[in-house]
């Protein structure tokens, strides 16, 4: 057999979802033993064992080194439970071997051919030969991602298929009874069953997700219904549960049975609610391993873990399911695990929504949480007695003044269970402001499921929600250790970002402004004068924008000037965009340009994500005529999420903007058409630049679009025109203008992402053979075809984050540079070009030294576009 064919193929994500406990295993040694005839003398191979365990969703790999002595080698793992393992002479990535304690296999490799001896070559046999089964059946059509409808007729092809896969394997499985152990048997014949599970659902749920209820699909609910009965309902009472005690698998599939119980209407009751849903499928697993105690354990781990915890909040139905749980006898591991769980989960995470609440005020009203839609909420959890409390409330009333004439809601939440107490405390303003809005428990205390919910087990403890009511950030640092100042600056960004616009709109008779002072629309209409306006920034402080007296489109190629500062990505940040052009001495604290004579090029991705897109379009535009002034240059190179937006595609849109269009009576996509001073200005921009030797594009040129032989011009004045329609560009009978959009295959100049690939080819869902496509990194040579092509020394992108650094990155050798970073997670680089040099930069102003440019002319001059 041919090395490489051999391999057990499960994957990692499966993997890591399926446990399966082995009851009573004899603790023995796994002795694997290598006879390479082709491997060199000094070769070093490196084997490694996972053990399978019944609780946990990782594997803990234990890897051992052996240097090749006369090309053998021997590895002896001891252990107590069957154990994957992965052999980099036999397999590629995330393909497994299983063994058992007491296995013993020789593995000889003669010119790439691999033969297996000793106790447990049957078992490997098996292996090899269950692998091959798929490799030998032809899929009947290309399975479609699940983003992409499935017809009923590919569906029933594929059951078909599937049928066919588990009867095989299943026959083979059992000839080798007598040979292979009756226990590694079964696991495999369950693990390999699994996998069909997992496919069925997979299937189904494609079918599923495109049903509509008016039939333009072909399928309607009524039809799943049909479909569901001849094709996965006796199957589900076939397969579940499984024979081993133990092995749960993947049970997504019998979720399907609540679904057609209620005939596929999750438009409806119950299956609308997430609750509810997940208190069918809890019960439906109890039912399910009622006379299977070791995977009744498995199950309600799992799904305390995996679907209410991950996905449904800390309220009282959880708690209530918590509660019972450990309640129950026995299975300590299990608990801890769910424990543990528990207490990070508890730890309400930064960007969720902590479920709704009811308390009541001084005067005895109800006070509920839907009275802080909108607005930013501090709220302080305290109770009499607690020092910590004292020492916080003269550091929460500076906080208090600080904000006293807006709408930041303080919120201040007794863990008392006396009223008298609370009230008397509050009047005495020791352990709390007094201020603010307060609010009690009515009796509950430290067990009202409020607390609960927020995960309060110390005191005191603060959250800061934003106006989506989701948390800002937590845990929160300690305002005693540094006067309060750092949450008075997170409070001050949560404002701004609840500020919008100013959106431009030109109409018959006048220009009006709209803005957004946190809930307030200011509007303002001009009529026979260009208008000036102040734009907010992330703090205090504002810059004004003078609007243009006429807009032109931008030139595509521009001379080298001595300096140039580049970035891309921002999306949204306004925070990043500030520190790294202020830190860098591109503009001052008061958003004036004091780069002089450099050129800005902000490489794409202004829009999406962030809650300040405006304000930072707004100081690109700002500074644009600044720079003019002063002999620089602003660059605007547009990304995917810019012809997105224009294009009317708003999937990573913040809540806020889509609320703020309909507060105005408009779609998102009409705050930036072309009657709009931001649409128009958009529109202006390239999607290309040339600056001296050096190209611009926000991903990168595909070797096809490459070969279009299209200048930087002529690329910008065909795309152009269809940056608000890009679906009509991706159709078009013009292949040259179909490939500049091209989203499928990402072969766009602002799709393409093969520079940055980790390893020479990548293997990704979506292909022709067991759903796998294969991406191959851009070889050198296609870099240097562009670059002749395009007369340049050097290609510089944004786009794709280029792990595992993150960080501003060279590749090929100093002739692509990408300087895509995570603003919003702290990692804001730019790169800055001085002359000859080329230096990574951060949102501090640090400088590292990237590399000298030999290549550059000593004359280097600055051309701006003629008027």
């Amino acid at each position: 057999m041919k090395m490489k064919s051999v391999a057990l193929v499960i994957s990692m994500t499966l993997l890591c979802v399926h446990v399966h406990a082995i009851a009573q295993i004899k603790p023995g040694n796994i002795t694997v033993a290598m006879n390479n005839n082709s491997a060199g003398s000094n070769d070093s191979i490196q084997a490694n064992f996972a053990p399978i365990t019944p609780i946990g969703t990782r594997l803990e790999w234990n890897s051992y080194k052996q240097k090749l002595s006369g090309g053998k080698a021997t590895w002896i793992y001891k252990t107590a439970q069957y154990v994957y393992i992965v052999l980099p002479f036999l397999t590629g990535p995330n393909q497994f071997w299983v063994a058992e304690p007491g296995d013993s296999i020789i593995i000889s490799i003669n010119n790439h051919n691999v033969q297996f001896s000793g106790k447990s070559a049957d078992l490997f046999n098996l292996q090899h030969e269950l692998f091959s089964i798929k490799e030998k059946m032809k899929a009947p059509t290309k399975e479609p991602i699940l983003i992409y409808p499935l017809t009923a007729a590919q569906y029933f092809e594929w059951i078909s298929w599937l049928d066919e896969y588990e009867q095989r394997f299943t026959g083979l499985i059992n000839s080798y009874e007598g040979r292979v152990s009756k226990g590694m048997l079964t696991f495999l014949k369950e693990r390999y069953l699994d996998r069909i599970v997992t496919r069925f659902e997979d299937l189904f749920t494609k079918l599923e997700r495109f049903a509509k209820k008016d039939s333009l699909q072909t399928i309607t609910k009524n039809d799943l219904s049909v479909i569901y009965d001849s094709t996965i309902a006796h199957k589900i009472n076939k397969w579940f549960p499984y024979t081993t005690d133990g092995f749960v698998g993947e049970w997504s599939i019998f979720k399907k049975s609540i679904a057609r119980k209620y005939n596929f209407q999750f438009d409806k009751d119950p299956l609308n609610s997430e609750t509810k849903r997940k208190m069918l499928y809890y019960e439906k697993g109890l039912s399910l391993y009622k006379n299977k105690p070791l995977s009744r354990q498995q199950f309600l781990a799992r799904f305390l873990v995996e679907d209410m915890m991950h996905d449904v909040k800390f309220g009282p139905e959880l708690k209530e399911m918590l509660d019972k749980y450990y309640a129950e006898p026995g299975y300590p591991k299990y608990k801890a695990y769910v424990k543990e769980y528990e207490t990070k989960g508890r730890k309400v995470r930064t960007g969720k929504r902590p479920s709704e609440f009811i308390l009541t005020d001084t005067e005895g009203k109800v006070f509920s949480s839907e009275q802080l839609k909108g607005k930013i909420v501090l709220i302080d959890f305290w109770f009499t007695g607690c020092l910590g409390c004292v020492e916080l409330t003269p550091v929460l009333k500076k906080i208090e003044n600080e904000f006293a004439d807006t709408n930041i809601v303080f919120l201040s939440i007794s863990a008392d269970k006396e009223k008298a107490k609370w009230l008397k405390s509050i009047k005495e303003k020791k352990y709390t402001t007094g201020q603010g809005i307060n609010l009690y428990t009515n009796g509950k205390g430290m067990d009202d499921i409020m607390l609960y919910d927020f995960g309060i087990n110390s005191y005191p403890t603060l959250f800061l929600l934003d106006d989506q009511f989701r948390i800002v950030e937590n845990p929160l640092p300690n305002p005693r250790r540094d006067d309060g100042k750092y949450l008075i600056e997170l409070i001050r960004r949560q404002r701004a970002e609840m500020n919008d616009g100013p959106y431009v709109f030109y109409g018959k008779d006048a220009t009006t402004s709209y803005s957004f002072n946190s809930s307030e629309v200011v509007v303002k209409s001009f009529k026979d004068v260009m208008p000036q306006f102040p734009v907010q920034t992330d703090g205090k402080k504002i810059f004004n924008v003078q609007l243009k007296d006429e807009l032109k489109i931008e030139e595509s190629e521009f001379s080298r000037p001595e300096k140039l500062f580049v970035l891309s990505d921002i999306e949204g940040n306004f925070m990043a965009l500030r520190n790294l052009l202020q830190s860098n001495k591109i503009i001052d604290e008061n958003y004036n340009w004091t780069f002089g004579n450099g050129h800005l090029v902000f490489n794409g991705d202004m829009f999406d994500r962030g809650d300040q897109v405006t304000e930072c379009l707004w100081l690109i535009y700002s500074l644009e005529e600044q720079a003019k002034a002063a002999g620089g240059y602003v660059h605007f190179i547009l990304g995917n999420h810019e012809i997105m937006n224009l294009s009317g595609r708003d999937s990573y849109v913040k809540p806020k903007y889509k609320d703020n269009a309909a507060k105005l009576g408009k779609t998102y996509s009409e705050l930036f058409s072309s009657d709009t001073e931001l649409g128009r200005w958009l529109r202006t921009k390239n999607i290309i630049e040339k600056i001296g030797d050096l190209l611009f594009v926000h991903a990168g040129i595909s070797p096809e679009v490459n070969e279009l032989k299209l200048s930087v011009k002529q690329m910008n004045d065909l795309a152009r025109p269809y940056y608000d329609k890009d679906s009509v560009a991706r159709k078009s009978t013009d292949k040259s203008l179909a490939l500049l959009y091209n989203t499928e295959n990402s072969l766009s100049p602002f799709w393409y992402r093969l520079y940055y690939l980790e390893s020479e080819r990548k293997i990704t869902m979506g292909g022709d053979k067991g759903g796998y496509d294969t991406l191959y990194k851009t070889p050198s040579a296609i870099i240097d075809q562009v670059l002749e092509n395009y007369q340049v020394s050097k290609i510089i992108t944004g786009h794709t984050i280029v792990e595992p650094n993150n960080t501003l990155s060279v590749q090929y050798n100093n002739r692509v540079i990408n300087t895509d970073t995570p603003h919003a997670n702290g990692i804001s680089e730019g790169l800055l070009i001085v002359g000859k040099n080329f230096y990574r930069v951060n949102d501090k102003g640090q400088q590292n030294f990237l590399f000298s440019d030999s290549s550059q002319s000593e004359n280097i001059s600055v051309r701006l576009p003629t008027k």
